[in-house]
């Protein structure tokens, strides 16, 4: 079900063309997360047209350079453009933070890379969730984090995960790198999150993506600790005749092709080595202390997906800099 919403029949076709392997990548990475805790809640509108969604995962599973346990992380919060505003992103919030709450979830079980996918019914309610097949108790979350955006857009214009729509619902900063803000929402206590006004007038359904569930995979809240941010490391990357970049990406979002095919495109006016990234492994994400940007010879330069106009302009700062005079020509 997440067709049609990271990637849209509306967008433009080259945009479909280059972004259609990645939406595949993606939906296969969804199918491996399902047995580490990954949910996806699709928002629908009256006539079942799909408005956007909510993907969120045991911390300790995150697609963000993250430390913590015993909480949910989310992953994205993506609404259509069309429905802004509408009343979508508040249902998926409401829908997440009830999750947190009151989940009710199997025993903890070690991960299963073969574990099958529930199958989906037409005639499924739309409030309804797969239900496993093990036992279940209450075990709810003892909060919900994430990586917010201020004063910072996507690709240089996208306002993704804007920190100032999340801290309307009680979600406080808990550190900090630059434009990236890690926020959470502390559940543990009897305090409800503050929510904003309802800014529509026909509430939209949620209701979990058939296809993403089975059993999660967590520790007890009890020993849930301050989340906090693997920070970009700096690394030694000495080149040989070229200076080396190196475009990070993670096949949780699609997106992450079109900053690939952007980049790739601008940097071929320089003389450097590109090489391509993937940051699905959690050992890559602990050495670069990021799942999606620009590195040069080691050092990050942007720490968010960027368009290739964005990335030109960074790579041809840095080879301009003192610190890099007398090197091989920088210009093809």
């Amino acid at each position: 079900m997440v067709e049609g919403l990271c990637l849209h029949p509306d967008d433009p076709p080259r945009m479909l063309r280059v972004m259609t392997p990645y939406m595949e990548q993606r939906k296969a990475w969804l199918q491996r997360m399902v047995d580490r805790g990954l949910r996806v809640a699709i928002a629908l509108g009256e006539e079942g047209e799909k408005q956007g969604l909510m993907e969120y995962v045991p911390i300790e599973w995150a697609a963000e350079p993250v430390n913590g346990e015993g909480c949910l992380f989310i992953n994205c919060l993506w609404v259509l453009p069309r429905y802004w505003k509408t009343g979508v992103a508040r249902a998926l919030m409401e829908h997440v933070i009830a999750r947190a709450r009151d989940t009710l979830d199997p025993p903890p079980s070690p991960p299963s890379s073969s574990l099958p996918l529930p199958s989906s019914s037409p005639s499924s309610s739309p409030q309804s969730s797969p239900s496993p097949s093990a036992p279940s108790s209450p075990h709810p979350y003892g909060g919900i984090t994430l990586l917010g955006y201020e004063r910072d857009k996507w690709f240089g214009y996208f306002p993704y995960m804007p920190v100032r729509f999340f801290k309307r619902w009680g979600f406080s900063e808990v550190d900090r790198d630059g434009s990236r803000v890690l926020l959470h929402l502390d559940l543990g206590g009897t305090g409800r999150p503050s929510v904003h006004p309802d800014l529509g007038v026909g509430r939209p359904s949620v209701r979990p993506d058939p296809g993403i569930g089975g059993p999660s995979v967590r520790p007890d809240p009890g020993g849930a600790r301050r989340p906090s941010l693997i920070r970009p490391r700096t690394r030694r990357v000495v080149p040989a005749t070229r200076h080396v970049v190196e475009v990070l990406h993670s096949s949780q979002c699609p997106w992450s092709g079109w900053m690939i095919d952007g980049a790739v495109r601008a940097l071929g006016q320089f003389d450097v080595e590109v090489r391509l990234v993937n940051t699905d492994e959690r050992a890559v994400v602990q050495e670069y202390g990021l799942t999606r940007g620009v590195c040069v010879d080691g050092q990050p330069l942007i720490k968010r997906l960027a368009s290739g106009r964005e990335v030109a302009r960074a790579v041809e700062r840095y080879l301009g800099a003192p610190h890099n005079k007398g090197f091989p020509s920088r210009l093809r």
